[in-house]
């Protein structure tokens, strides 16, 4: 783990270091660009699901708000996740004035798209989903179980059910199995990642589902969620679906690596295979 004197040293060679692949793969994972695609694919196959033309507006707005709340997060980053992931720590360290470039011209877009398709309720759930952030960030997140609860409602609301606003204000009929399955195959990526975590968000009484339960536990939840999602997924026909707890399971039990957990967030994007 690098010492404070580390993350806070400036480094020469940021700008050279991403233009190699592994520089490209920092910058799409640690500035959150991944989780923002992911989130947007997801959104799409809600579109298809309910039989709506996919509206790119709306997930142009979904693809910035989600980077925008992560890396607002990130550029605000606690202790603990300085002693979960010094790595990233460092890369915002020395990218955070770029992040915060990023982050102006991502709100930017958001507020225009919001401008320019107004109504009432889109900017009500807008308002709401940003507040839920907000709210995660700070207390909250200390009830047991709370921030992955709420990390998992914030982006099944966002995927499954804010693209139907965006088109349809209040008069749409939600297909329930759809959401309930991804707030099932987030809560089993929250619950990854807080693994990982799990250490530095003990120390700072962050009461995660790993920090309650032991890791075995945490395996027991995770087969139950998989069932879970499997069946739905199975009952409701979007079996592309049933492959996202497999994949997890899989990863549950993998060696520590960067590429374990882009893989994890990459996974989320399963749901845009129903519209092949």
């Amino acid at each position: 783990m690098k010492s404070k004197a580390e993350v806070s040293e400036p480094v020469n060679t940021t700008h050279s270091s991403a233009l190699s692949f592994s520089g490209l793969v920092d910058l799409f994972y640690f500035s959150n660009i991944t989780v923002g695609l992911c989130t947007a694919a997801a959104a799409a196959a809600a579109f298809y699901i309910h039989g709506l033309t996919v509206n790119l507006s709306a997930l142009l707005f979904i693809f910035c708000s989600t980077i925008f709340i992560y890396n607002l997060e990130r550029l605000h980053s606690s202790p603990a996740d300085n002693l979960n992931f010094p790595e990233r720590s460092f890369w915002i360290c020395q990218n955070k004035s770029f992040l915060t470039k990023v982050n102006l011209i991502l709100i930017s877009v958001c507020f225009y798209l919001l401008i320019t398709h107004f109504s009432t309720v889109l900017l009500s759930t807008a308002f709401a989903l940003l507040i839920s952030c907000l709210c995660y960030n700070s207390k909250l997140r200390n009830i047991p179980a709370m921030k992955n609860i709420m990390v998992a409602v914030i982006w099944a609301a966002t995927a499954s059910i804010f693209p139907l606003l965006w088109i349809k204000g209040l008069q749409f009929n939600i297909n329930v199995n759809f959401t309930l399955i991804c707030f099932g195959c987030a809560l089993m990526n929250t619950i990854l990642f807080d693994l990982r975590d799990a250490k530095g968000d003990k120390l700072y009484g962050i009461k995660s589902i790993p920090v309650i339960f032991s890791k075995k536990l945490c395996f027991l939840l995770y087969i139950g969620i998989g069932l879970a999602v499997i069946i739905l997924s199975i009952s409701a026909n979007l079996e592309a679906l049933s492959l996202i707890p497999g994949i997890y399971l899989f990863l549950f039990f993998s060696e520590e690596t960067r590429l374990k957990y882009i893989i994890a967030d990459l996974t989320l994007a399963i749901p845009v295979l129903l519209m092949i």
